[in-house]
């Protein structure tokens, strides 16, 4: 399982959690009170894709890119 933790500043917002078939679920931390993103509210009622199509954005598209 790979791990990617986000960070505000010096707070911490949550962990992204990648399991072994790459799907990719987030754990806001304890006390975080503004959701990362309007699709990943901290309620946790976001569709099961979310996760990771929100980190997939983050980058640029390029086909250079390489997933592992």
């Amino acid at each position: 399982m790979r791990e990617l933790h986000a960070w505000m500043g010096d707070s911490p917002v949550g962990v992204f959690l990648e399991d072994s078939e790459g799907n990719v679920s987030l754990e806001y931390a304890k006390g975080v009170d503004m959701p990362i993103s309007l699709s990943l509210p901290l309620d946790g009622k976001w569709a099961r894709k979310a996760p990771g199509r929100f980190l997939e954005n983050l980058l640029p598209d390029n086909p250079t890119r390489v997933r592992p």
